[in-house]
């Protein structure tokens, strides 16, 4: 016989305002800190790697443009979520990888989505046509996400094909490695 359950958090968005702007007063000070590391305009419990690694995902917060909001940000490049599709696809059917890459590639969209279940700051999944996961361009999402006014986006325009991953041995190791 199992103990009573935890009790589970409340998520972010129904707390208190004065809690929410509790927790944002403090991850401004978090930015403070850590701006040696990541520049001011966000911070993470991830360190960033340095330019000679390829970096495909990063978790970091920043706050909102208001006092009562801070993001909990998870993002990929558009290749990661490439792959991660195919390795979906390649569950559902049955399918090899190197055939749905091949014949079926999944389309993919830049593209900003918003999780307001988080107990910890409000959720945002970001997807970006980057090479790889850096300062610069966590940057450059986070000015893109304010630009679209903190919401769900997604890019009208599929990520170009040439510059998503093709059918090839090292394809296939990457995807069965992980």
């Amino acid at each position: 016989m199992s103990g009573p359950r935890p009790k589970r958090r409340p998520p972010f968005t129904v707390l208190p305002r004065h809690r929410r702007s509790d927790v944002v007063i403090r991850l401004k000070g978090k930015l403070r800190r850590d701006a040696v590391m990541y520049g001011g305009r966000f911070t993470s419990w991830h360190v960033l790697p340095d330019p000679e690694v390829s970096c495909q995902w990063f978790d970091f917060h920043f706050p909102g443009s208001d006092r009562f909001t801070f993001w909990n940000a998870a993002m990929i490049t558009a290749r990661q979520a490439f792959l991660d599709a195919v390795c979906r696809q390649a569950s559902a059917t049955g399918w090899p990888e190197a055939q749905i890459i091949r014949d079926a590639p999944p389309v993919v969209h830049e593209s900003f989505r918003v999780d307001r279940r988080y107990e910890s700051g409000v959720g945002l999944h970001i997807v970006s046509d980057i090479e790889r996961i850096d300062r610069a361009g966590i940057e450059a999402a986070i000015d893109r996400f304010f630009a679209v006014g903190e919401t769900d986006w997604q890019s009208p325009l599929p990520v170009p094909r040439d510059r998503l991953p093709i059918a090839g041995n090292s394809v296939v190791q990457m995807l069965t490695v992980r």
